[in-house]
């Protein structure tokens, strides 16, 4: 069995590029890694330990998908009475205590860090830790999530990095800032609805821009390398890759522009 410490993972991320300072948006899978002797623990403290708390800054996406509007749930074999009544006793988001849903065991990880930020979006909040945080999770867009005035839309603007352990590109939540900045919408039947509070009461609004649709983002990877934008590795069974944000958006931004539908995937009979 492959076991690794966080000595080991130090080295792993060092060799992929990672370095003091950086600014860094972890998205991640750890089963294919092997065995991790502190789990999650050892992913992000040896990361911390690279970046440095004082001079660099770690991002963890935390979405909270379970704070949708229940009636319109795909997953789950609820009945819609059953939706009902999930619908009438949700909590609504709290930065501290609402678990993130489907983002692997770092994003949960994450939050029992005395130093963490998150920022407060009822869908897609990020987690932070390390230099400017406060900033990085300041007045997060609610119809943006992942706009210029979101933590990937600071990021870019800092040439921050993607750093991918045991996935590929299409969990680079990322990329939608490319569509974002050319407002390249699309008309949806369905928009999510989300938890959240006006005056003390209780609403489901929906969100004015979020593509939801599966998106084909791993048909940008060749160029990305080709640009020399990424480096990787392989640990075991997982491909880890550190990717240039600027240009990685830069790319797709050209992309969109040529081609409104590049990242979608083509429909099949």
């Amino acid at each position: 069995m492959n076991i690794l410490t966080k000595k080991d993972l130090k080295k792993i991320f060092k060799k992929v590029g990672v370095k003091t300072g950086m600014k860094v948006m972890v998205h991640s899978s750890l089963s294919k890694l092997g065995y991790i002797v502190n789990g999650a623990e050892d992913v992000i403290d040896a990361l911390l330990e690279i970046v440095s708390l004082k001079k660099g800054t770690l991002f963890i996406p935390t979405h909270s998908s379970q704070l949708t509007n229940p009636i319109h749930w795909k997953i789950g074999k609820f009945s819609k009475k059953e939706k009902e009544k999930i619908k009438k006793n949700m909590n609504f988001f709290n930065e501290k205590k609402t678990i993130p849903a489907n983002r692997g065991l770092i994003s949960k990880m994450i939050l029992n860090y005395k130093e963490v930020k998150r920022s407060f979006h009822p869908l897609n909040s990020t987690a932070c830790l390390g230099n400017k945080s406060k900033y990085y999770t300041s007045n997060h867009s609610l119809h943006r999530p992942e706009g210029f005035q979101s933590p990937i839309g600071k990021l870019y603007k800092d040439k921050g990095y993607i750093l991918l352990i045991g996935v590929n590109f299409d969990k680079i939540t990322a990329l939608h800032l490319a569509e974002a900045i050319i407002n390249n919408n699309f008309p949806e039947k369905y928009q999510p609805e989300i938890l959240v509070k006006i005056k003390n009461k209780r609403k489901f609004i929906k969100l004015k821009y979020y593509d939801n649709r599966p998106k084909n983002f791993k048909r940008i990877y060749n160029t990305i390398k080709k640009k020399g934008a990424l480096k990787e590795l392989k640990i075991n069974d997982c491909n880890i890759m550190l990717i240039q944000l600027s240009p990685l958006i830069n790319e797709a931004v050209k992309k969109i522009k040529n081609n409104k539908k590049y990242f979608l995937y083509k429909k099949t009979n």
